[in-house]
């Protein structure tokens, strides 16, 4: 360190009041670049802070801390264990006074070899002695679970028969271990020592007679399966020194049995010894013959009965020791042999067969025949099915009512029915209908089934009807007014109807025996007919009274002008209401006349023939002129000249007026100059104007028409004038006054 360096910090400690001994006793900091880290026998590694400083002071040991970083730079203590090995990994050592850290990289390593331990082992000669299975061997290491174990030598070496332990063969082998760090262990020596056998290590094969006898039909008397001898319980090897031989002596017992004497022989290879032992095959006959029945059979029963005729057929047997064998037949309704059997009635039954071989061995099959009655029943069908509903309009169809008497040659068990177009799943016992059937094409199938589930059908058209009629109820008799009848015939009550289907209509017929007062007596026959035409009838009696009078409306006073027709369809005429009444209605008619004027008393009459009403109504009709009159000639205005009398006769025209209702006309003028009253105003009339007024009068209404009469002088005046000798005035003038010069 420069001695700046080291100055420089006592220097600032004596001018702060520092103690420089704390100065000097502050540690290196200074990490190695590169280091490495082997894992202990346990496979795990301790990173202490030693192992990462270039340089120290075991002084300052306690104050540093080491810390690991993965690849991920992620913090791992600094406890690592054999899954990083030959990681390169970050460390991190922190002097704890003052927090400075230096930083390095760390290789994980194992430097540690497998532990690796052999053990050799003695095997028989008769056990596997190769190096999987002969002798122990331990191997452990730090991190490899599966070190390489390498056979590296393997030495054999054959010993004499004489041995003391009696082995024959020594096998040296040495092996190493390799882990997967290249770490290779020290070798070791395994030895393994092969013994040879002797004739107590000898057992021969045991006697195969009784129940351990063999059998004609699998015989083999091949060494192989009747036994060999054994040497330390498994078949001898080359180097157990043993081998063995035999030889067979054969005796025929039963036709297809015999009885074998083997000898076998054992020679020990290293003395020369032999050992002898006898070991008895017994081969016997004790196998059933191998019987295979006929295929199970259905017979079907002759025509029109329940019976047939059968003929059994062949059963057939092998044995594999016997040259013959015998087959018994017998069945289970007590026959025995192939038949032919008449009359064997329909049915299952079991057919049993049986062999026998020439040692007496036996076996047995049974055959399944059944005689069957293939012919269906006969379905007969009611042709067509009447069913009948009933108040509640339901009826329930059976099988009876459907079957026609359906027979089976042998024996029916099952009738049922359905609609057609249903499946076959819903035959049933019965089938409901109701009135949603009447009128429907409806056909009904009937299936007959035997006990062999042979199956006919038939089917029949199924006709609903109700013939039941309708529940009708009729009013009770009444007695009614016969005007309240007329005029409301459907004043009784009406009759109710039900059914148990649906109606077709209701109505009812009137039959009237009544006199010309409309009294009497109705009968009222109701019908109601169903949808099946079924009628029912009921009876209502009414009676018709008449206790009412007859109400009569009279025809009021009536003012009729002198031209309206007078007749009743204009003026009124008497209204009666009584439709049970024979009425005559008649009238006279008395006129009083006025001038101009006239009333009329019309005597109104109406009688009751049915009874003794009688009534009279007199009705005023005031006949009025108020028609105006019609002037059919009025004179026109006149000019006429004046005589020399200075006046002039006027003649003028008559007048003349015309009344509708033809009452009598009064003409008179007002001119005081007329020669006469009336309708002619001719007269002289002086020099002037003069307005003559005529009034036309019927007594009831007037009118007026006027003209005017012009008298003129057309004559010019005659003048005669005399001399006139006046004197002028003091004023000089005169004033003429021309009169005083006419004559």
């Amino acid at each position: 360190m420069p001695l700046w360096v080291m100055i420089a910090p006592i220097a600032l400690g004596i001018l702060f009041g520092w103690s420089p001994q704390s100065l000097l006793a502050q540690c290196p900091m200074t990490c190695l670049a590169q280091t490495q880290l082997s894992l202990d026998p346990t496979g795990q590694g301790h990173f202490t802070p030693d192992k990462g400083l270039a340089n120290i002071q075991s002084n300052c040991l306690p104050d540093y801390s080491s810390e690991l970083f993965n690849a991920a730079n992620q913090s791992i203590g600094n406890l690592v264990d054999c899954n990083y090995l030959e990681q390169n990994l970050t460390f991190k050592i922190t002097y704890l006074p003052t927090g400075n850290h230096c930083w390095g990289q760390v290789l994980i390593q194992d430097k540690l070899p497998p532990v690796l331990t052999c053990t050799g082992a003695t095997v028989l000669c008769t056990e596997p002695s190769g190096p999987e299975d002969a002798g122990t061997i331990t191997l452990t290491d730090n991190c490899d679970p599966d070190p390489e174990l390498n056979l590296t030598y393997e030495a054999i070496t054959p010993l004499p028969c004489n041995h003391p332990n009696q082995f024959i063969q020594t096998i040296e082998r040495r092996w190493t271990a390799t882990d997967e760090s290249g770490n290779v262990s020290p070798s070791c020596v395994q030895i393994i020592n092969i013994r040879r056998a002797t004739f107590f290590n000898v057992t021969f094969p045991p006697h195969l007679i009784g129940p351990n006898a063999l059998t004609c039909d699998s015989i083999d008397l091949d060494p192989g399966i009747t036994g060999t001898p054994q040497v330390f319980g498994a078949p001898t090897q080359p180097l157990c020194k043993i081998l063995f031989s035999y030889m067979d002596d054969t005796t025929a017992t039963c036709p297809g049995g015999m009885l074998v004497t083997r000898t076998w022989t054992a020679l020990d290879c290293c003395t020369g010894e032999q050992l002898s032992a006898d070991q008895a095959i017994q081969v016997v006959d004790n196998v059933a013959p191998l019987l295979t029945c006929p295929p199970d059979i259905t017979i079907n029963t002759d025509d029109n009965v329940c019976t047939t005729t059968v003929t059994l057929d062949s059963a057939s047997a092998t044995d594999a020791c016997s040259p013959t064998i015998d087959i018994l037949v017998t069945t289970s309704w007590g026959g025995s042999g192939y038949g032919p059997y008449p009359e064997i009635k329909e049915g299952g039954y079991k057919i049993h067969y049986t062999a026998i071989d020439a040692c007496l061995n036996s076996s047995t099959c049974t055959m399944d025949l059944v005689v069957k009655d293939q012919v269906p029943p006969k379905a007969l069908c009611y042709f067509p099915v009447y069913s009948y509903l009933n108040g509640d309009g339901v009826d329930t169809v059976y099988v009876d009512d459907v079957d026609a008497g359906s027979y089976d040659n042998c024996t029916m068990v099952m009738s049922q029915i359905k609609f057609m177009g249903e499946a076959d799943s819903l035959f049933r016992d019965s089938l409901l209908v109701d009135c949603g059937f009447i009128g429907v094409d409806t056909m009904v199938i009937l299936r007959v089934v035997d006990c062999w589930d042979n199956a006919s059908m038939c089917m029949a058209p199924l006709i609903v009807l109700d013939t039941l009629p309708p529940a009708l109820s009729c009013p009770p008799d009444t007695i009614l007014s016969c005007i309240a009848y007329q005029n409301y015939p459907d004043l009784t009550d009406l009759a109710t109807a039900t059914d148990n289907c649906a109606f077709d209509s209701l109505g009812y017929v009137d039959t009237e025996e009544l006199n010309d007062c409309h009294t009497g007596t109705i009968t009222r026959v109701y019908t109601a007919i169903d949808a099946g035409g079924n009628i029912i009838q009921c009876t209502q009696l009414i009676t018709l009274v008449d206790t009412t009078a007859p109400m009569i409306i009279w025809p009021a006073d009536v003012s009729a002008d002198c031209s309206m027709p007078i007749d009743p369809v204009n003026v009124g005429e008497p209204v009666v209401s009584d439709d049970c009444a024979l009425l005559a209605i008649g009238y006279t008619d008395s006129i009083a006349t006025t001038p101009g004027c006239d009333t009329l008393y019309r005597i109104w009459r109406v009688k009751d023939w049915c009874s003794d009403y009688d009534s009279l109504h007199i009705q005023k009709l005031f006949l009025t002129d108020n028609v105006p009159l019609v002037p059919i000639d009025c004179p026109d205005d006149i000019t006429v000249y004046a005589n020399e009398n200075c006046e002039a006769y006027v003649p003028l025209d008559t007048v003349v007026a015309f009344d509708e209702c033809g009452h009598y006309i009064f003409v008179s003028h007002d001119s005081p100059y007329s020669d006469q009253p009336g309708a002619d105003a001719s007269g002289t009339y002086p020099i002037g104007e003069h307005l003559v007024t005529f009034t036309i009068s019927d007594a009831c209404n007037d009118v007026y028409c006027s003209l005017t009469i012009s008298v003129r002088d057309n004559q010019p005046p005659f003048i005669s004038c005399h001399s006139l000798v006046d004197c002028i005035g003091t004023d000089s003038t005169y004033q003429l006054n021309p009169y005083d010069m006419i004559d």
